[in-house]
């Protein structure tokens, strides 16, 4: 799986600047659900990763250790459109992943996002043997997180069709969450 050329910052620089409402907020952990998302998506679709930086299983949801040192400053703490400086062009497949992910994901508060990461098999594995209080940097499996989304999406589909574009898809696995 070969990496996108964007940093864990720009990918999430793009998505912090999807919030243009003014009832909508994002933090740091929300930034760092919607990037694992992200990440889960394209490597499930398709078998590439965004960014080749690691994600780690922190006790309160995936982190991307360079995004949370970059923004650890800002806490709990909503973020600013600014935050993460100026935005850098991504290619047009990892904008319409992004895009994707916003519009089924951005709609979920954070803890209701940190629900659903913590029920699927990559977040457990990555955990296991840990209380869920206790603080860990262990890593989480990006093949895990391949095929168990890849396997999610599939589960999702209609046997009526063959084809799916990634927006239903996305759409689908969301939905499965609430079922």
């Amino acid at each position: 799986m070969n990496p996108t050329s964007a940093t864990t910052c720009d990918l999430a620089n793009y998505l912090s600047r999807k919030v243009h409402r003014p009832d909508e907020t994002i933090n740091l952990m929300k930034l760092n659900g919607l990037l694992y998302y992200a990440e889960a998506c394209s490597l499930a679709l398709f078998d590439r990763e965004l960014t080749a930086e690691g994600i780690e299983a922190w006790d309160h949801g995936p982190v991307f250790p360079t995004l949370w040192n970059t923004l650890k400053h800002k806490g709990w703490n909503d973020l600013g459109v600014d935050d993460l400086g100026d935005i850098v062009p991504l290619d047009p497949e990892t904008t319409s992943l992004l895009d994707d992910v916003y519009q089924a994901y951005g709609g979920f508060t954070w803890p209701e996002m940190e629900k659903m990461i913590k029920q699927d098999a990559p977040w457990k594995e990555a955990r296991r043997g840990l209380q869920a209080w206790d603080l860990s940097k262990k890593p989480m499996s990006k093949i895990l997180m391949a095929s168990f989304y890849k396997v999610a999406f599939e589960s999702t589909q209609t046997h009526t069709s063959t084809h799916i574009t990634h927006t239903e898809r996305t759409t689908r696995l969301n939905q499965s969450y609430h079922s």
